[in-house]
């Protein structure tokens, strides 16, 4: 390389890459070299370090609220009251999907929940499914999320 040995390029490139935080401008200036050196040797040796925020390990606050209303409601429904698009409701509970098992069932016994246009009392609540009865008395197990669509509280208890 003109005007530089290679042991500087080297120390240059493994200073840029090693450290997390690196910034070219404070690798530049401490091995007193140009940015545009830097910048050179970098991709010349193949060091990219992805752009952009680094993902999340977990929900923040706002994701994590609509994951809660999203055991009991639509997606239309978290958006209408949150302000945001269903399409963006579905995005982040995709996004988080295997994030959280809940510990306690979305419904008690004596709630009333919408499932399918139909309506049910709760008898015997699940985490993932409960047992329910119709107007008409029938009796039945169905799960509280499915495909896509969940039930829904009508009347709490």
């Amino acid at each position: 390389m003109e005007g530089h040995d290679e042991t500087l390029r080297r120390k240059v490139v493994a200073a840029y890459r090693d450290a997390p935080n690196a910034v070219v401008d404070d690798v530049a200036e401490r091995f007193k070299v140009s940015k545009a050196s830097v910048l050179r040797w970098k991709a010349q040796a193949g060091c990219f370090k992805p752009r952009g925020r680094r993902a999340l390990i977990e929900p923040n606050e706002r994701q994590r609220e609509i994951l809660r209303l999203a055991v009991s409601m639509t997606y239309a429904e978290i958006g209408k009251h949150l302000g945001i698009s269903k399409q963006a409701v579905g995005r982040i509970c995709k996004q988080w999907q295997g994030w959280h098992t809940p510990k306690h069932p979305p419904f008690k016994v004596g709630d009333v929940i919408n499932v399918r246009g139909k309506h049910y009392t709760v008898v015997k609540a699940g985490v993932r499914s409960g047992t329910v009865r119709d107007s008409d008395g029938q009796v039945a197990i169905i799960p509280w999320f499915f495909k896509g669509r969940h039930a829904q509280l009508v009347k709490s208890q």
